[in-house]
């Protein structure tokens, strides 16, 4: 049988996300939250290769497709392992890991029509694991301050990537319908899918940001997906169906990867925009610290300098957070780290309690009102 469309599918779906993180390098967070959507899409990759290798077992292929999909899923488990800035993201990504190894037991070993439904539960909660996942790490991202306008490009970016894994789960569930017409559950989750990716496609439309540079991609998208509309309503459950519905799959999925594109650029923009009005905020930060430091260091005993200069050291700090987590590569994100305050000479706390500046931060004690050390 030939499985050339669905081989290309395939291949599209598994298009990197172009993630500059490499190696041990840490993955910045808007990273993250793109490596936490592939996941998702990934485990939707490997369950229509396994039920193509259901379809047709000498499809040699398809073997080498599932190999590169697993090996590339732990890849980006690790990068993702190297971002834990909160106790909720390493939960996740502890469950991702071992959620994963239970799904990891049936799509990479066995190949048998009878384990279709396992391992689509399997595969169920795995996407469950994945999405707390992605949502952990958009809770850590609106700790930070952001321009309103990188806000919404952000959120359209995340929508099209999700456009991607719907449009990898109606195909899990096309092909599952197909394999086994009898089970309704198949056909009742492929129409929660598409009325989903239909409301979704609708909101990009209506979108107003960026409008002008991703417009005529999402007409194509949406001419395409009324023709794949009507391979879902059609009886047909061959071999020639599928290999449409895949070649549909495969050029939606490059109008998708080209929005996102359009809207990484525009992001990028913002992005350097919004990183210029935070770097000028630091330098007020400075000089108020530097102001700071040096009336404290001239009267030790005034508590109001030293709670202004913590108060700045703190601002100071979170600014660099917010700048290093958000910084598109590895240098600037390394660079963002290395705080200038650390060499600076910790001043004396009047009160003796054990203060913090620079990154050390201790629990503070008060005096002992009957004059103890």
């Amino acid at each position: 049988m030939k499985f050339q469309y669905i081989a290309l599918g395939v291949g599209l779906f598994l298009l990197p996300f172009c993630l500059k993180a490499t190696g041990k390098n840490t993955p910045s967070l808007s990273e993250a939250l793109k490596l936490s959507i592939d996941q998702q899409l990934l485990v939707h990759n490997l369950s229509n290769t396994y039920l193509m290798l259901c379809h047709d077992p000498r499809a040699t292929e398809q073997y080498k497709i599932r190999a590169s999909t697993v090996e590339r899923f732990e890849e980006q488990l690790y990068q993702l392992s190297l971002l834990v800035p909160t106790p909720r993201i390493r939960e996740n990504i502890q469950q991702v890991r071992g959620t994963w190894q239970e799904y990891k037991k049936i799509v990479d070993w066995s190949i048998d029509v009878k384990y279709v439904k396992k391992m689509i539960e399997r595969a169920t909660e795995l996407q469950g694991a994945c999405k707390m996942l992605f949502a952990a790490y958009r809770e850590y991202e609106y700790g930070f301050k952001r321009s309103s306008d990188l806000v919404t490009v952000n959120q359209y970016i995340v929508q099209t990537y999700q456009q991607k894994l719907l449009l990898a789960q109606m195909t899990t569930y096309y092909i599952a319908h197909q394999l086994t017409p009898d089970d309704l559950e198949y056909k009742y989750q492929l129409t929660e899918f598409r009325r989903t990716f239909m409301r979704s496609l609708v909101v990009l439309q209506r979108a107003e940001t960026g409008a002008e540079i991703v417009g005529s991609q999402l007409v194509e998208v949406e001419n395409e997906w009324k023709a794949m509309e009507k391979l879902v309503a059609s009886t047909d459950r061959g071999i020639g169906a599928r290999e449409e519905w895949m070649a549909y799959v495969g050029s939606v999925l490059q109008r998708l990867n080209l929005i996102i594109e359009r809207y990484e650029e525009l992001s990028e923009r913002i992005s350097m925009s919004h990183a210029v009005e935070t770097s000028i905020e630091q330098t007020i930060h400075i000089q108020k610290i530097a102001s700071a430091y040096l009336t404290h260091m001239a009267d030790v005993n005034s508590d109001d300098h030293y709670e202004d200069l913590l108060q700045n050291v703190d601002k100071f700090e979170q600014g660099l957070e917010a700048l290093a987590a958000t910084a598109g590569s590895y240098e600037s994100r390394r660079a963002y780290r290395q705080n200038p305050l650390e060499k600076l000479q910790k001043p004396r706390d009047p009160y003796r309690r054990t203060g913090r500046i620079a990154g050390h931060q201790t629990p503070r004690t008060m005096p002992c009102p009957h004059g103890c050390l």
